[in-house]
């Protein structure tokens, strides 16, 4: 049946197992299982490479690439984190440049060289503070649109945990598939309103 409605062909077969093999139920599945515990490796992969939260084989791979040491928890998280410091620092520069900008328009011209001796001292250490990982890790490795997807996606999953213990299971799915957009994009495949009747 499965087959059959990815081209477009109404199908229906009635069997139990059949339900839970489609890919919307399996998906939404792997998700309750990474709400109750990431540390799964087969259904965080899963979601991950889901349109809940889109990265690629490509992107797993490059993720797995930068740390392969751990379980796929781990490295996703460790990967959120270098781009997340990464963003921060960028962000420290571009504010302390407008402010060495702002400062030369104001100060007396006999002040500019004791004054930027300051904001390069304190250049310094807003870097380093900054940082979350060694700077020898903050390289090309870190691609934004991967980084912006984990980012969100951590930020999802630690709101549905904290949802977890007073949620009932049913309004969870529906903030899950809500946030993520997962039901408009189950809308549009194949056998849309086949595969909107099974989450409903």
């Amino acid at each position: 049946a499965d087959t059959l409605m990815s081209m477009g062909i109404p199908a229906f077969s009635d069997t139990q197992s059949g339900y839970f093999s489609t890919i919307e139920i399996r998906t939404i599945l792997n998700m309750l299982r990474v709400i109750d515990n990431p540390r799964q490796d087969i259904p965080l992969t899963a979601v991950l490479h889901s349109k809940m939260v889109g990265l690629t084989s490509t992107d797993l791979a490059i993720i797995r690439g930068v740390k392969d040491d751990c379980d796929m928890y781990d490295a996703v998280k460790h990967y959120a984190q270098m781009y997340q410091a990464t963003a921060d620092h960028e962000s420290v520069e571009d504010s302390n440049t407008d402010i060495t900008k702002d400062t030369d328009k104001d100060i007396d011209t006999t002040l500019i060289k004791d004054t930027n001796t300051v904001f390069t001292e304190d250049n310094r250490n807003l870097k380093a503070a900054s940082y979350i990982v060694e700077t020898s890790e903050l390289d090309n490795r870190i691609n934004e649109e991967i980084g912006s997807k984990l980012i969100l996606f951590f930020n999802r999953l630690e709101n549905y945990r904290e949802c977890l213990a007073y949620t009932p299971i049913h309004e969870l799915i529906w903030l899950v598939i809500r946030d993520t957009g997962y039901y408009n994009y189950v809308s549009a495949m194949p056998a849309g309103d086949r595969r909107k009747a099974n989450i409903d």
